[in-house]
């Protein structure tokens, strides 16, 4: 019985030695969670990135089908062809007879009375394309090309008119040999005004040409969409490739 005791209590001291020497120290759980927030730190943007990318490449794949559908059903069903734009007496008007087209064919929200409510100049990173238009024009008017909406998903849209001898192939990303002398160029800001409003992350063009509705950048992707470019405007065929 006595011995039965003492060899008890020699285990029972080993077990308590074994189940302190299981633990962790103060410093092994420090360093333990600095290596796990260095992980995260590294880790999470990168994955809010792909994620971002992600819905933008998502979204711009939908809003592409739509306007190219939309246009579509404007040519079969209403009659009407924009593929070659015709001016009055200089004046652009037609901005607003495309939207009225358009609309029967697809979603609107809201109809901007002001192109700066839809696509605010305040925080874009622009191109020069876009620093040429007047944001603050009245949408459809007789003396400017621009017109702006929103669709029902939250997309900001802008209409405005290309000329063929002020744009080149190299600054759209489109053959000359596809455009009009007036071509039809969509600016969509997926997310309407959250950031980061930014060419090639939330903000890309169609353009309406010979062959229909196109993405900017479709036949020269790498001249103002990569890293060494600050503008990134004609990433849309390049983002719907991806």
């Amino acid at each position: 019985m006595f011995l039965r005791k003492i060899t008890e209590g020699h285990l029972s001291k080993k077990n308590d030695k074994y189940i302190q020497k299981q633990g962790f120290t103060l410093a092994e759980v420090l360093i333990t969670l600095v290596v796990i927030g260095v992980i995260a730190a590294i880790t999470i943007p990168v994955l809010m990135a792909n994620y971002q990318e992600e819905a933008a490449k998502s979204k711009l794949k939908k809003n592409y089908a739509a306007f190219k559908n939309a246009f579509e059903l404007i040519k079969t069903v209403d009659g009407d062809d924009y593929r070659d734009l015709e001016l009055e007496n200089g004046k652009i008007k037609i901005t607003k007879q495309i939207f009225d087209n358009l609309s029967k064919h697809m979603s609107i929200q809201t109809v901007c009375e002001h192109n700066e409510e839809c696509f605010p100049s305040q925080g874009y990173e622009k191109s020069g394309k876009i620093d040429g238009n007047n944001y603050e024009s009245k949408s459809g008017s007789d003396e400017k090309e621009n017109f702006a909406f929103v669709l029902n998903d939250g997309t900001s849209v802008l209409f405005t008119i290309w000329k063929n001898t002020t744009v080149t192939s190299q600054q759209v990303g489109v053959n000359n040999s596809r455009l009009n002398i007036w071509n039809l160029a969509i600016f969509v800001d997926l997310n309407g005004d959250r950031a980061p409003n930014t060419n090639g992350k939330d903000v890309f063009y169609f353009i309406l040409t010979k062959d229909g509705l196109v993405p900017g950048g479709i036949d020269n992707e790498s001249i103002y969409c990569n890293d060494r470019n600050k503008y990134n405007t004609d990433c849309a065929a390049k983002m719907l490739r991806k």
